[in-house]
């Protein structure tokens, strides 16, 4: 019994020690902050939006398309009147002419009656000048059920559902323009 005494206290005097020596080495070690990066915006690089004078939007057949809208940074319509022929969707395509050279932050295509199957597979084609070549092409829209579409060319898909209603871009909740 007295040996278990004498291991068990030899034990724990070893702990003890290096409790205590442990202890002292964190004290006495100086640890430096370290330095950290200065983060500047202006190191990151500028991210050019979509620039573009002319927009087809080409599909298969009757396209049933109420309106086209070209949206800025700050969601406004920067088309002028008479800039999108409508007529010409029986054929399959309708032409958006912006003018000039102008940023594009997205492009909406409003639904006349969805659903719609004549706007499943209808895309994007996006022009520097009228008659070019086209330097940029979207993905198709999958089916017409949706009131609006909405092409984020950031994200590079087709947005569209409860969150993009007639109401987002002007029209009443029935589709027709306030």
């Amino acid at each position: 019994m007295f040996i278990l005494v004498i291991i068990g206290l030899a034990c724990f005097c070893c702990v003890l020690v290096a409790a205590l020596i442990s202890y002292f080495y964190i004290q006495d070690t100086d640890y430096k902050e370290e330095e950290e990066d200065e983060f500047d915006l202006s190191d990151l690089p500028e991210i050019k939006g979509l620039e573009a004078a002319f927009i087809r939007v080409e599909g298969k057949g009757n396209l049933g398309i109420q309106e086209v809208q070209v949206l800025d940074k700050m969601s406004r319509n920067v088309l002028k009147e008479g800039a999108v022929n409508v007529q010409s969707q029986s054929q399959g395509f309708i032409e958006v002419d912006l003018g000039k050279l102008t940023e594009i932050e997205a492009v909406v295509i409003i639904n006349k009656k969805p659903p719609n199957p004549g706007l499943a597979g209808t895309k994007l084609l996006f022009f520097k000048e009228k008659g070019g070549e086209s330097f940029k092409k979207t993905k198709e829209i999958e089916s017409g059920d949706d009131p609006a579409y909405e092409y984020d060319w950031l994200a590079r898909k087709w947005r569209s559902g409860q969150k993009y209603p007639y109401e987002k871009y002007g029209y009443t909740a029935d589709g027709v323009k306030k």
